[in-house]
């Protein structure tokens, strides 16, 4: 499943725009999540009714170029941290 934002990306990698990217990670998502819902489904069709139960979130990075694409699914938060630097030496 974690390959499929990876799947998405790759299809567009030869026009990386903005919005490309986003629609991507998207799509990767909306996979995952139809692959989720039947794993429940299978799981809930054999009489395991605790899968019904189950959520999951997703936080991701992408750094593309110059560029860092974040996404969050869910109920999930994150931080992104690091070293600043001066430009000016």
């Amino acid at each position: 499943m974690l390959g499929e934002i990876d799947k998405q990306l790759a299809k567009v990698k030869s026009d990386l725009s903005e919005e490309n990217v986003k629609e991507a990670i998207i799509k990767g998502f909306i996979e995952i999540e139809d692959q989720l819902r039947e794993t429940a489904l299978k799981s809930y069709r054999n009489n395991d009714g605790k899968a019904a139960y189950v959520g999951s979130c997703a936080l991701i990075a992408v750094t593309l170029q110059d560029k860092i694409y974040v996404a969050n699914l869910g109920d999930s938060q994150g931080m992104l941290i690091g070293k600043l630097t001066s430009a000016l030496g």
